[in-house]
C-alpha cells in the first residue's frame, strides 16, 4: 500500500533544505524533486529548496567524492546562516 507523502513534505519544518537526488535514479523521479523545488515546506526558514542532480549518480548518492560530500557541508553551512532568519521562537520548536 502507497504511503501519501506530500503532507509528510509539507509539514517538514528546518532551517534550510537541500535535496540530493542521483539524475540516473529510477525511484526518485526528477518530476518529484521539481515539485519539491516548486513546493516548498511552509517551515523552512529559508522559504526555498535547494536541488542538487548528480549526475552518473543512480537512487541513492554514496558522498564519496570529496566534491560530493561538499554539497552536503554547503547544505550545513547555509542552514547554519539561515538560523538567525528563523522566527525568534524557532529555538523552541527545536529548528
Amino acid at each position: 500500500q502507497a504511503m501519501a507523502m506530500w503532507p509528510l513534505w509539507a509539514s517538514l519544518r528546518c532551517r534550510s533544505l537541500t535535496v540530493l537526488r542521483g539524475a540516473e535514479s529510477a525511484v526518485f523521479l526528477a518530476e518529484c524533486a521539481e515539485r519539491m523545488v516548486a513546493e516548498p515546506p511552509e517551515g523552512v526558514a529559508t522559504g526555498r529548496v535547494n536541488l542538487v542532480t548528480l549526475e552518473g549518480v543512480g537512487h541513492a548518492p554514496t558522498l564519496w567524492s570529496l566534491e560530493q560530500a561538499n554539497i552536503v557541508v554547503d547544505a550545513i553551512t547555509e542552514a547554519e546562516r539561515a538560523w538567525p532568519a528563523a522566527d525568534a521562537d524557532s529555538a523552541t520548536r527545536g529548528l
